[in-house]
């Protein structure tokens, strides 16, 4: 084929017509075009960058870069041609540049259709540009017809938009009049959309209860327009509705606050518990009691610079060696005399631990290296002790001269160090130690109050004075005596305080004594140049009864040992709890029996009794005890015929009277011989007393009245509750028999028994070797005496108030064995209980004074009472020895009261058989025991700590003292 024919290099087109002066100016993004030119020149698109690139240029006249890559894009495709087919390619490009010049101007005509001006105009440029690149394959006439085009379209686009703008402007004269007047009305319309929406949004707050944001928009809507009445109305509403949710708020949170407090107060109501493992405050006796979080608190408390504990803490780097040299073991067989620093790289290589010589200080005392030999055979041997023995066997083998200070050795920086006494002291840091807790000394609270009774009769102070005059009394109180006045006497008073005169207050030392003497227990068990002493600068100052200490860190460290010695001692705690067991154990039995016979043996009587009560029985004839059961009758009348039986009227049924009794009517006489004469009653009706007649044998009785006399016998010797069981009978049971013969049996049979048991179980938790005391107990104020006060023909008694005290006080020192298994105590317990006062009245008189004429005045008597106190005491004072957690009896009494009452009749009561019809019995038995126990229990805080959470004190060792 031949070769494609050399086209000419295409022109640069042609400028653009410039725009009449009236066109509108084109809004074109010029950077736009220029990224969419590179992108397509990445992409190899030729045509369209060039296409591009002459757009811009369109706009940019003269741009560089864009004529720059406008040539190479043009000679890209140009270079393509000499390859392929020139006359196929040519064809193929005009046609592509004819379609492409329609679509362009199809596009343009269509956004001029549209009066999108700008870019109509930017299409049509865009087509004569593209138009303008695509000459070189179109022929002449076809270039100039579409170039004519082109022309045209801009020329049109340029007219219609000139005519837009001024249809425009025209259109926007005409309606500026009508804007002007309807600006109101819309911007009106627009407030009232725009509070609308408001409101619709304070309504969706509202909704979603925001009241305090729905205020705040609303303000917004007042603010655009503060008349609106919707606005305010609802304002106001949210005004409420807010004040009414947080006053709901608040009472919820009232409500919420005090179910924490009830439920607080409830949890407080718990007793303590055995806890070893949690979950929960965990305790291992249930006297001492750690939080739940106690090892988190620990490690803040002790880890924490600011606030955490004070004293001596070791650096964090030095730890894991101290660890090490503290824990490990390891044998020491130096028989063959190496040198010191063979036997440290021994003890390197076995540990794991660098060491450093210090031979600048070692040199000092005599010793050099390779100079040195250490001759020590020791088995397992704890590291730290194994160093001290190594150092102190070190020699110079040069005259096998120890040397002239003693060795000694340091951790610094994790590294053991190797130096002179004086080395490991040349170091100085300061500590503050916070020793307040050991000046804190726990008193001897030697001021218990006594439970006795002469005891309480003297708390209630004395009596009033007397005096001349007419003076009166004074009262008296818990506050004290009264004063006195003049005359026949004045008045007393009571006082005291509810426990009696507490004495002086337990001593408790001088805080600035005791720290002196920790100074000076410092100064004399830890080694240090201690400047007090002019051996250095080593010193310890006070503040605030805090001691700041600068030494060196293994001064410190021996400080925080001594210290931390004396808390162990201090923090050994007692917990005694004293019993007292009173167990009272009552029987009683009883089986009673009333056997009564009565014999007819004169039926006229009988018959003329019945005829006047038909319910009249032969033991009618005789007098009865008093009741059945309870109480015998008297000596005089029991058991008596009544001679004659004298019938009462209807309000007197089943009451007979005695001849002269009162059942006879007011003003009537003794009954002549033979009781003729009838005699009315109150009722009306004549009844005739029946008696023995002349020649007559009256009935016959056999009336047995042991049970009566039992029962009143038993009395003077039972306790409550033998007389509650024998005014109460469990079974009773009788019948009577009557004929001729009458016989009445009454049984009654009692069986009871009753256990007490009161414990009385104080507790008290002191320091040991303290002395402490508990004491509850309900003061009870009584009249114990009385003063009187007298004038003219007048008197009183002024009362004299005193103080009983019930209940119990226990008053206990006591000292822990320096094996810590036995407590020696010295126990000071009283116990009073059942109270009881006797009211006595006490009689006063006054007498009169001169009269005139010599006779004497009118004397007045006045009175009083007194209440006699009645206590039960229990009292013990004594030493003893219990082992930890034992129990020792201090002491007790047993008390057996037994009461066996028998009544009968003599002989018969001794025949068998018949002496159950005619012996009663009682038998109780009352036995009462007192004990007086006593349980301490030793309470050291590192041993609970350590049963509670194992493995924290040693966690909490370093940099805390521990």
């Amino acid at each position: 084929t031949d070769p494609a024919p050399t086209e000419p290099a295409p022109t640069d087109p042609a400028p653009a017509a410039e725009p009449a002066a009236d066109d509108a100016p084109l809004t074109v993004d010029t950077e736009q075009i220029r990224a969419a030119a590179q992108a397509a020149m990445k992409k190899g698109e030729w045509s369209q960058a060039a296409n591009g690139w002459a757009t811009l240029l369109q706009f940019l006249p003269g741009d560089e870069e864009a004529t720059r890559e406008r040539t190479r894009a043009q000679a890209m495709l140009e270079g393509g041609t000499v390859i392929g087919s020139v006359s196929s390619d040519r064809e193929v490009r005009r046609q592509q540049a004819t379609a492409q010049f329609s679509s362009d101007m199809k596009r343009s005509q269509s956004l001029l259709a549209q009066q999108d001006y700008d870019q109509a105009k930017l299409a049509a440029v865009t087509a004569r540009t593209r138009l303008d690149l695509a000459r070189n394959v179109l022929n002449a006439a076809e270039f100039e017809q579409m170039s004519a085009d082109a022309e045209k379209l801009v020329d049109q686009i340029s007219e219609e938009s000139r005519q837009h703008k001024l249809t425009v402007d025209q259109k926007a004269r005409t309606t500026q009049g009508e804007q002007s007047a309807s600006s109101q009305r819309t911007e009106a319309e627009n407030r009232t959309k725009r509070v609308n929406e408001i409101l619709l949004n304070v309504r969706k707050l509202q909704m979603q209860q925001k009241y305090t944001e729905a205020l705040q928009v609303l303000d917004s809507a007042l603010a655009l327009d503060p008349n609106n009445s919707a606005a305010l109305t609802l304002r106001d509403a949210l005004h409420t509705t807010e004040m009414y949710v947080r006053f709901a708020e608040t009472q919820k949170r009232r409500s919420y606050g005090f179910s924490r407090l009830e439920d607080e107060a409830l949890e407080a109501t718990v007793p303590q518990r055995v806890n070893v493992s949690g979950p929960g405050p965990r305790s291992t006796n249930a006297l001492v009691t750690y939080p739940e979080d106690w090892q988190e608190l620990s490690d803040r408390r002790v880890r924490e610079p600011d606030y955490g504990a004070s004293g001596y803490r070791e650096a964090e780097v030095n730890v894991p060696t101290w660890n090490k040299i503290q824990t490990t073991s390891i044998p020491v067989p130096f028989t063959t005399g190496p040198t010191l620093e063979q036997a440290c790289d021994y003890f390197k290589n076995q540990t794991k631990v660098d060491f450093l010589i210090d031979w600048t200080q070692l040199k000092e005392v005599g010793l050099e290296p390779e100079q040195t030999a250490v001759t020590i055979d020791l088995g397992s041997t704890n590291m730290e002790s194994a160093i001290k023995r190594v150092l102190e066997r070190v020699i110079s083998k040069n005259g096998d001269q120890p040397p002239s200070e003693p060795l000694a050795f340091d951790v610094q920086d994790g590294i053991v160090v190797i130096t002179t006494k004086a080395g490991v002291q040349k170091k100085q840091v300061t500590f503050v130690y916070d020793v307040r807790d050991l000046l804190f000394r726990a008193p001897d609270f030697d001021n218990a109050p006594e439970f006795n009774l002469s005891q309480s009769v003297q708390t209630g102070g004395g009596g009033g004075g007397g005096g001349g005059g007419t003076g009166g009394g004074g009262g008296g109180g818990f506050g004290g005596g009264g004063g006195g006045g003049g005359g026949g006497g004045g008045g007393g008073g009571g006082g005291g305080v509810p426990f009696g005169s507490p004495g002086e207050p337990p001593e408790r030392g001088d805080p600035g004594e005791l720290i002196d003497q920790l100074k000076q227990l410092v100064y004399d068990q830890v080694d240090a140049n201690w400047e007090e002493r002019g051996e250095g600068t080593d010193r310890i100052a006070e503040f605030n009864r805090n001691l700041i200490v600068t030494a060196s860190p293994s001064a410190h460290r021996d400080i925080e040992g001594l210290l931390q010695q004396l808390r162990a001692i201090r923090a050994l705690q007692i917990n005694i709890e004293g019993r007292v067991v009173q167990v009272s154990m009552d029987w009683f039995e009883q089986i009673g029996i009333d056997f009564d016979l009565y014999f007819n043996s004169n039926d006229r009587m009988w018959s003329a009794a019945r005829a006047v009560d038909p319910n009249f029985q032969l033991r009618d004839f005789f007098y009865q005890r008093g009741g059945p059961g309870n109480t015998a009758g008297t000596a005089t009348q029991t058991g008596r015929l009544k001679n004659p039986v004298i019938f009462g009227n209807v309000a007197q049924p089943g009451v007979n009277t005695p001849v002269g009794g009162t059942g006879f009517p007011t003003n009537q006489g003794d009954l002549p011989n033979g009781f003729g004469q009838d005699i009315t009653y109150g009722s009306s009706v004549p009844v005739q007393p029946v008696g023995v007649q002349k020649g007559e044998i009256s009935t016959v009785n056999v009336q047995q009245e042991g049970l009566p006399l039992v029962n009143t016998l038993a009395a003077a010797g039972l306790n409550p509750f033998g007389i509650a069981a024998v005014a109460n009978p469990v079974l009773t049971t009788g019948f009577t028999y009557l004929d001729d013969v009458q016989v009445d049996l009454l049984i009654t049979a009692t069986q009871a028994d009753q256990r007490n048991v009161v414990l009385t179980a104080p507790r008290l938790t002191l320091y040991n070797c303290q002395r402490s005391w508990i004491s509850v107990a309900k003061v009870i104020a009584y009249v114990s005496n009385l003063v009187p006060v007298t004038g003219d023909n007048s008197g009183a008694f002024s009362p004299v108030i005193s103080n009983l005290y019930e209940g119990f006080v226990l008053d206990i020192e006591a000292c822990i064995s320096g094996d810590r298994r036995y407590v020696t105590m010295t126990v000071l317990f009283g116990l009073n209980q059942n109270a009881k006062f006797t009211s006595q009245t006490v009689t006063g008189a006054a007498g009169g004074g001169g009269g005139g004429g010599g006779g004497g005045g009118r004397s007045s008597n006045f009175e009083g009472t007194i209440q006699l106190p009645e206590v039960t005491g229990t009292q013990i004072d004594t030493t003893v020895t219990v082992p930890d957690k034992g129990t020792i009896l201090l002491g007790g009494q047993r008390l057996v009261t037994e009461l066996e009452v028998e009544v009968g009749v003599p002989m018969l009561s001794k025949i068998p058989v018949v002496n159950r019809f005619f012996t009663n019995r009682i038998t109780s038995k009352t036995e009462t025991t007192l004990l007086l126990m006593i349980r301490p229990e030793i309470i050291i805080q590192q041993e609970q700590e350590d049963a509670l959470f194992p493995g924290l004190r040693q966690q909490m060792s370093p940099g805390a003292g521990y």
